[in-house]
């Protein structure tokens, strides 16, 4: 208790109380404090402890008198700060709550949902998982996409066809796109849906090895050509440029 003593003892040599500031608890009343000063100071008595209680808006306090001077030691009252505490933080923690409810909705719906991708944003792919002779189909715009890595001899089957006679007459140059002036022949995409009646074709298949659509017949060479069938023109192509050798950006 004379440690505590010590550390909480405030003297008042003047007639008046320091302001006191016990933590986690309110500012006491120091006018309060005054009417019990001067008496104490005055009255000869030995009491070494003295119990002042204050009105409910303040704690009780421990006072001491020891030769002519007057200190707070210890509060006393520890039920009322508790709750005011406790429904201090309760009431924030219900504001911080609230806040955050009303400003999540805010914040989510300045982000893209699925829909919102799927209806157009722009989505990069990255190209090197994908094996050379092999294909992956991602879907843009409701729609699936084939990006396709042709090997050395399917880039020289389609450039032979350029002088064939084609339905929908296009080069293999111009079906495909280049990176920093460099043609990237080994890259098809396309969109994956039959331009006849919307099916969507299977991949290595068909008389030229590319796309096959079994709905009615369609065949495509490997850059997306229509070679034989009922389609009118060939796969489309959407819009999408080179990142890097080894990234597209669909859209």
């Amino acid at each position: 208790m004379d440690k505590l003593y010590r550390r909480c003892h405030e003297p008042c040599n003047s007639g008046s109380f320091h302001d006191a500031i016990w933590p986690g608890f309110a500012r006491i009343r120091v006018e309060r404090l005054r009417q019990f000063a001067s008496p104490l100071r005055s009255a000869k008595c030995y009491l070494p402890w003295v119990f002042l209680t204050s009105s409910p808006g303040c704690p009780m306090v421990v006072m001491r008198q020891d030769e002519g001077r007057i200190g707070i030691v210890a509060d006393q009252s520890m039920s009322e700060p508790n709750r005011r505490d406790f429904l201090f933080l309760a009431t924030s923690a219900a504001g911080v709550v609230a806040v955050g409810g009303i400003a999540w909705p805010l914040v989510s719906q300045m982000s893209p949902d699925a829909s919102t991708i799927a209806a157009g944003a722009p989505v990069e792919v990255d190209l090197a998982p994908i094996a050379e002779g092999r294909a992956i189909t991602l879907k843009w715009r409701g729609k699936p996409i084939f990006v396709r890595h042709r090997t050395a001899a399917e880039i020289e089957a389609a450039k032979n066809d350029d002088k064939s006679t084609l339905p929908d007459p296009q080069t293999d140059a111009t079906r495909i796109r280049a990176y920093q002036g460099k043609a990237q022949e080994q890259w098809v995409v396309v969109v994956g849906i039959c331009t006849h009646l919307g099916c969507v074709p299977i991949g290595f298949s068909g008389d030229h090895n590319g796309w096959y659509c079994p709905c009615h017949g369609s065949h495509y060479d490997n850059v997306g050509r229509i070679r034989k069938g009922p389609a009118p023109r060939n796969l489309d192509i959407p819009e999408f440029t080179f990142l890097s050798e080894s990234k597209i950006r669909i859209g």
